[in-house]
């Protein structure tokens, strides 16, 4: 499932500025005689900067797409190996290595022809970053697909929108009927008692106390997925803002346990196989300063994929890029878990739906897209090595044809509860029950019983 691919890395020329070398390839079009190529366009570019200070980007959005599209096109075979990527649905992924390029809004780019690649199911747009040495880790989907969401936005209505949230999260891995447990460190109350009452098997809820809450819920879930929603900052170093239940209950504006990237670091020691990190948040891709963004920096560290957004993002605009986003991976990994492993996961791939909805979210039709650009915002770190699961024991939760919605219901339902408690010990004697009664279920409705 995975994708030929283009890299194109950003480098920095010692007097200023940057420019830009075809550092891996289609097969069609090696690497020998590509030299690098100026990069005519940075930061303080008029249209750049205008992009960034209009908050919908209203006619700017194009602009600064083709602008930077035209700067990567200037050398014939730049622009050849780009084509080809384009007509073969190929992975192109930007490089970029330093402040100057990280700055920039690749996600807008704008072919003539294609339009905009990041809103195009053939095309995959991302960024990567180099590997630095971190020691390889198999991953593997077992039992179910395991989300650790830290809902902790400080200020304003916390428990709508750590609700919203959630919300969003359970709506997008419901869809696909995969077996999914998500656990949630929060701050409120109201949420805690109202995902209490929904009574959900698969869902969890705890509240979120220090920093070591978070490193203990890593070492005892060992989530596929860190998923974050609070408050991102990017000067004069990233950091994430989380804030507790006393902070919430003493209504602080500002939260008072903060993560750097030492503490993802930690994370990452606690539980190695962690596949993706969502900085459902502002700035969590934005370059600070001298600093890189935290997105980047922890691809880096060793995590394989880091969505993070490069400017301040709309809470409305947070939930509807979790819920598809989920939604899509959900959906994703139970098309990829029919296949033998390895399995690979095309993590590009997963980015173009949540932007297409968030068009649609502030314009009527993707053909206005150039009329805003929130749906720019989400940025794509991935590592430069390919990313497969080595070894998958999950099975999609398939419905029973022809079955009635009841019997789909207690399967469903037994289903949830079988992979909620899968991960724990001592639990091989109702995960037989369970099992079992499955099974009694299927066949009774083979028999055409009740």
């Amino acid at each position: 499932m995975s994708s030929p691919r283009t890299v194109l890395t950003i480098e920095k020329v010692f007097q200023g500025g940057g420019q830009v070398r075809l550092t891996e390839a289609l097969a069609q079009h090696p690497l020998d005689g590509v030299e690098p190529l100026p990069l005519s366009v940075g930061p303080d570019d008029p249209q750049v900067q205008g992009f960034r200070s209009d908050l919908e980007g209203a006619s700017l959005t194009r602009t600064v797409g083709q602008t930077l599209y035209t700067a990567l096109v200037a050398h014939p075979e730049l622009k050849a190996e780009l084509r080809q990527a384009l007509l073969s649905q190929g992975t192109i992924l930007i490089d970029d290595q330093f402040s100057f390029a990280q700055s920039l809004p690749w996600e807008a780019l704008f072919d003539d022809q294609v339009g905009f690649l990041a809103l195009v199911d053939q095309v995959r747009l991302g960024r990567a970053v180099m590997k630095t040495g971190a020691p390889p880790v198999e991953r593997r989907l077992d039992q179910s697909l395991r989300v650790l969401a830290v809902l902790a936005a400080a200020g304003g209505d916390t428990q709508a929108t750590a609700e919203a949230e959630w919300k969003g999260l359970t709506q997008g891995l419901k869809a696909a009927k995969l077996p999914w447990r998500l656990q949630i460190l929060g701050s409120d109350e109201v949420v805690k008692e109202k995902v209490e009452a929904a009574a959900d098997p698969a869902v969890k809820f705890e509240f979120l106390a220090s920093r070591e809450s978070i490193r203990n819920a890593v070492e005892s879930f060992k989530p596929h997925v860190l998923h974050f929603f609070c408050h991102g900052f990017n000067e004069p170093s990233p950091i994430l803002e989380l804030a507790t239940r006393s902070d919430q209950e003493l209504a602080k504006p500002r939260g008072s346990v903060a993560l750097e990237e030492a503490d993802f670091s930690e994370l990452r020691q606690a539980c190695p196989e962690v596949w993706l990190v969502v900085l459902n948040c502002c700035l969590g891709a934005a370059a600070g300063g001298q600093s890189q963004p935290l997105a980047r920096l922890l691809v880096r560290q060793g995590y394989p994929a880091v969505v993070g957004m490069q400017e301040p993002i709309d809470r409305r605009d947070a939930h509807c890029f979790a819920a598809v986003f989920y939604e899509g991976l959900a959906r994703y990994l139970r098309k990829a878990i029919k296949s033998p492993p390895p399995v690979p996961i095309d993590w590009p791939l997963l980015m173009v739906e949540p932007r297409k909805r968030l068009c649609r979210q502030h314009r009527p039709t993707l053909s206005q897209a150039h009329l805003t650009k929130p749906w720019t915002l989400p940025v794509l770190y991935v590592s430069r090595e390919p990313f497969q699961l080595s070894e998958v024991n999950v099975k999609s939760q398939e419905p029973l044809e022809g079955a009635s919605l009841e019997v789909q219901s207690q399967i469903e339902g037994l289903q949830l509860a079988r992979a909620a408690l899968a991960a724990q010990p001592g639990t091989e004697p109702l995960l037989a029950d369970i099992d079992a009664r499955i099974a009694e279920l299927k066949q009774q409705h083979e028999e055409g019983g009740p």
